[in-house]
């Protein structure tokens, strides 16, 4: 995947600082745990480095790009809905797992276990044969991303 670097990296959750201004530096193949309390922004911080999550300050460099600033913002973001499902293809490959598999009306939601990025919710039409525990490859549908400059104002 190649080496990511987090500088001054931050969230916040209304007024309170959930990541404050993290800088870090993961070597490519080097497996990384976040631990702490309840709330401490474990969860956070792997869903701000895969794009689930909007970044309120700092960068994020991946294999030497700066993953906002490749899509012309300072921060991105996506909605379940534009989030492609499969059995096999290009995305995340081997790394997402369904834990719950929920059909309501005409949609079904899957609350995917995506290793590093936390859990990801995909909201798909239709009903899916996906069960919990299956594998499957999530993609983001880029053409549905979300732009954000640095005062968190949407781009069009």
């Amino acid at each position: 995947m190649g080496k990511i670097r987090l500088e001054g990296l931050s969230n916040y959750f209304g007024t309170h600082a959930v990541i404050p201004g993290v800088d870090l530096d993961i070597a490519d193949g080097e497996f990384v745990v976040f631990g702490g309390p309840s709330c401490c922004g474990k969860s956070t911080l792997p869903r701000l480095i895969a794009g689930l999550e909007d970044v309120a300050g700092g960068r994020i460099i991946i294999a030497g790009t700066n993953v906002a600033a490749r899509h012309g913002c300072a921060t991105i973001g996506i909605r379940p809905e534009h989030i492609r499902t499969a059995r096999d293809g290009e995305g995340w490959p081997g790394t997402a797992a369904v834990a719950v598999a929920e059909h309501l009306g005409s949609d079904t939601f899957l609350y995917v276990d995506a290793g590093e990025a936390g859990q990801v919710t995909a909201r798909v039409a239709g009903e899916l044969n996906f069960h919990a525990g299956d594998r499957i490859i999530l993609a983001l549908n880029f053409a549905r991303l979300h732009r954000f400059d640095a005062d968190g104002t949407a781009i069009h």
